[in-house]
């Protein structure tokens, strides 16, 4: 009976620890799974970062390719900037009236507005029109764009006050148009021209009316020629 009881408590624990080994082995094989499931998430991530990374890539490569097309573009247009900046600057002979001017992207020839304009007045005198025929000739050895600015002294609109409401920036805008209109029968296309007025505001030297009434024809240098 005794040797019954050992023999029964020997066959539990047997049973016992058969029953732990099997349920560590489940554990063990569900960590197994559970790494090789994040093992091939890992790895599918690992090949989506490498597709980006080569599309990355192959964006950086376009864009180098496309600033090194811009600098080029860039220098090219620099050289020939410079290249008509050097020859309107030794233009010879300017009609009489006529100042060039070098400054950054633009070339300025500023006219003169007593040969342009009687005082007050936006209608071109004989001379002013020849000046400005003379002008369009050297306007058509390029093709670039052109501004046509209006300036007047600051003496302020009284005579002809009701012609020009507006006052001094009126007068430089209607001055401004009677030389565009010069220019385009002079055979200046009007898509390479634009018209502005600065009125008194912008002296060329403060109390010297006669230098600051005037008419200034800028070539645009830095923008795109007229098409």
């Amino acid at each position: 009976m005794r040797l019954h009881r050992v023999l029964l408590v020997a066959l539990m624990c047997a049973s016992t620890v058969g029953c732990v080994s099997r349920s560590a082995y489940e554990e063990k094989i569900e960590e197994l799974r559970s790494a090789k499931t994040q093992l091939r998430e890992v790895g599918d991530l690992a090949k989506q970062y490498g597709e980006q990374l080569a599309e990355l890539q192959a964006d950086n490569d376009s864009l180098k390719q496309q600033n090194e097309m811009l600098r080029g573009s860039s220098d090219e247009s620099a050289r020939r900037i410079d290249e008509l900046m050097t020859q309107l600057r030794s233009q010879p002979g300017l009609p009489a009236g006529v100042e060039g001017i070098g400054e950054a992207g633009a070339y300025t020839y500023r006219v003169d507005g007593g040969v342009l304009f009687d005082p007050g007045k936006c209608d071109l005198k004989p001379s002013g029109k020849k000046t400005i025929t003379d002008m369009a000739a050297l306007l058509k050895q390029h093709d670039y764009k052109i501004e046509v600015a209006g300036h007047t002294d600051n003496d302020p609109v009284a005579k002809t006050i009701k012609q020009y409401p507006r006052g001094n920036m009126e007068l430089g805008a209607e001055r401004a148009l009677a030389v565009y209109e010069a220019l385009k029968q002079a055979g200046i296309p009007e898509s390479r021209m634009r018209v502005s007025s600065y009125g008194e505001h912008s002296p060329v030297e403060e109390g010297n009316k006669p230098r600051n009434r005037r008419v200034e024809i800028r070539v645009l240098l830095s923008e795109p020629a007229a098409q």
